[in-house]
């Protein structure tokens, strides 16, 4: 019996028989998982971390700023930033979708108790 009185089955009943084998294919499968959340993770950083997602328009005055926001009805007059992909529709450029990055799970708040009471203990 598991915890609270579930049945639990902790054991999978595939592999060779053979146990130095099996339990090196099971490492296998383990450090697959961790290299590729690593991957994703380095590649999540790499996008929230990158600075050269912008660009930049120069005037020679702030009437033809003005003039410019009003006329392409990009942004209101004042405004300083623009979303790019509004531009970029209202030129008719098709750009790339917007990455979609796994949502960050929260901390369970009794493990990380749990965790650093540990710490402490020793």
């Amino acid at each position: 019996m598991g915890m609270k009185g579930k049945k639990t089955s902790k054991t999978k009943k595939s592999g060779s028989g053979d146990i130095e084998l099996d339990c090196a294919e099971e490492l296998t499968e383990v450090q697959q998982g961790f290299r590729s959340r690593t991957k994703a993770e380095t590649d999540r950083k790499n996008h929230v971390t990158d600075s050269a997602f912008w660009v930049c328009l120069c005037f020679q005055t702030r009437d033809q700023v003005e003039e410019f926001l009003r006329a392409s009805k990009l942004a209101k007059p004042g405004e300083k930033y623009i979303d790019g992909r509004k531009v970029a529709a209202a030129l008719g450029v098709a750009i790339p979708a917007d990455p979609v990055w796994p949502s960050a799970k929260k901390t369970n708040k009794k493990l990380a108790e749990m965790a650093m009471a540990m710490d402490i203990e020793e």
